[in-house]
């Protein structure tokens, strides 16, 4: 084998081959078919000890059915259909697809755990004020809207 034949072998990369063992990110289930419930935050305590994951995790403790555990960065047009026979709780959705707001009012049954003014982009009357040097407009804006419309789907 010549040197230019070993170095092409070694350099060589099969793409169809699965390089993490078995694992694909892809296909990753975030909700098993056992639960019942599906809590949905930025974060969790796990993650981060604040007020609000601590309380989210309060109720997450005292949940009497099996659940699942999804952050909101997490959740894609795919999980909602794997969830869509599920009960949602939604806590801190600042990282949620926005997009996908009309599916979730549309086709779930859902909560909303209210821990921060979901309206306002900066979760803060006082941080929009602070950023923008104007008084919160968010409710007349798109954002604004489309939370509304996401807290008139809310059980």
């Amino acid at each position: 084998m010549s040197m230019e034949e070993k170095r092409s072998s070694q350099t060589s990369l099969d793409f169809n081959q699965n390089i993490f063992g078995g694992f694909s990110f892809n296909n990753k289930k975030l909700i098993t078919p056992d639960s019942k419930i599906v809590f949905v935050s930025d974060m969790f305590a796990a993650d981060y000890t604040g007020g609000a994951e601590l309380t989210f995790q309060a109720l997450i403790d005292s949940c009497p059915t099996e659940y699942d555990k999804v952050h909101a960065k997490d959740v894609t047009i795919q999980v909602l259909e794997e969830g869509k026979d599920k009960y949602w709780i939604f806590g801190n959705i600042s990282a949620l697809d926005t997009s996908l707001l009309p599916t979730i009012v549309a086709n779930l049954q859902y909560s909303i755990v209210e821990f921060d003014y979901k309206f306002c982009k900066y979760r803060s009357i006082e941080k929009h004020r602070e950023i923008e040097g104007k008084p919160c407009d968010c409710h007349d804006q798109m954002w604004g809207k489309m939370i509304s419309a996401f807290f008139y789907g809310a059980r």
